[in-house]
């Protein structure tokens, strides 16, 4: 899982505008607007079955934040028999540090799932250096240190596949 969120409906998206707001130094009236979009969006996304409609004056696609609302993460988690890495960047601003730790509590709660937890102090919500071609696109790289740490947790974790019998052919 990659910065998750363990939290779903108005009141966790309100938590991280907040959150966003102080560390991005927002004033109050910004945030308010926001907040006031956050509510206007759930509201319409859930009382329409179109997937476009206006807000605030400003044509919105509905339909992913109506799917977005229909998913419970803490009903998807209970599912889950599989163990289950958790990366993090504690410089991220899209999901703050407090939502690892509310993961690692349920996890553990549960009893039922190995888990482990890997955070990285330099990185942010993408893992990585932001970098461009100059021209138009833009894109992360993937620190050397997420990809070796999701490396060596799936080598101590999966498990080889044994190999199919011969047939009597001798043919595998």
């Amino acid at each position: 899982l990659l910065a998750p969120v363990l939290g779903s409906g108005m009141q966790d998206s309100e938590t991280l505008m907040r959150i966003r707001a102080a560390l991005q130094n927002w004033n109050d009236q910004y945030l308010k607007l926001v907040i006031r979009s956050l509510q206007e969006t759930g509201d319409r996304a859930g009382k329409t079955t179109r997937d476009w409609g206006y807000i605030l004056g400003k044509k919105c696609y509905l339909k992913a934040t109506r799917d977005l609302n229909a998913i419970d993460p803490n009903k998807v988690i209970e599912n889950v028999s599989a163990p289950v890495l958790i990366l993090h960047g504690k410089k991220d601003v899209e999901v703050p540090a407090e939502y690892v730790t509310r993961l690692d509590r349920t996890l553990t709660s549960m009893g039922k799932i190995k888990h482990s937890i890997s955070c990285f102090d330099s990185l942010g919500h993408f893992f990585g250096k932001l970098t461009g071609d100059g021209v138009c696109r833009m894109r992360y790289i993937v620190d050397r240190e997420v990809l070796a740490a999701i490396r060596d947790w799936l080598s101590l974790n999966t498990v080889e596949l044994a190999k199919p019998a011969e047939d009597l052919s001798g043919k595998q």
